[in-house]
């Protein structure tokens, strides 16, 4: 795995801790928590402490979309989410199903957004950046 966006904070810290922190990165799960799958292997959390992000997969629909229509695809996927044979399938994959309401959904997406943001404005990052950073492939 690579964590270029350790680069930044590298030039200040100790190098023996620096090199401790990489190792113990290498082999720890990208989330909060660990993975069923992998329950030797330390969420990130756990190595780092204070971190707290993971990636997630959602969908959505277009803001004019009637209400009775969100709502039969909300238990639609709800009922795929909660079906065994797929939600194991989802968790060979690595993933955790996280079934919820729209609303549930709305505030995930609005809380991940505000952490992003405070640490795109902590690290003076312009969308430029951020964008040409995600392209290379270094994520």
């Amino acid at each position: 795995m690579a964590f270029e966006a350790l680069d930044g904070i590298k030039s200040c810290a100790d190098p023996k801790l620096m090199q401790r922190l990489t190792e113990r990165l290498s082999a720890a799960k990208i989330d909060h928590t660990r993975s069923p799958v992998l329950p030797d292997v330390p969420a990130i959390a756990e190595v780092l402490p204070g971190y707290e992000f993971s990636a997630w997969y959602g969908l959505g629909a277009p803001k004019a979309t009637p209400p009775d229509v969100v709502d039969l695809l909300n238990r639609e996927v709800s009922a795929a989410l909660a079906d065994p044979p797929f939600s194991a399938q989802l968790a060979e994959l690595g993933g955790t199903p996280l079934p919820g309401s729209p609303a549930d959904f709305a505030r995930l997406i609005a809380a991940d957004t505000d952490r992003i943001g405070k640490v795109i404005k902590a690290a003076s990052l312009v969308l430029e950046q951020v964008f040409l950073y995600a392209r290379s492939g270094r994520s």
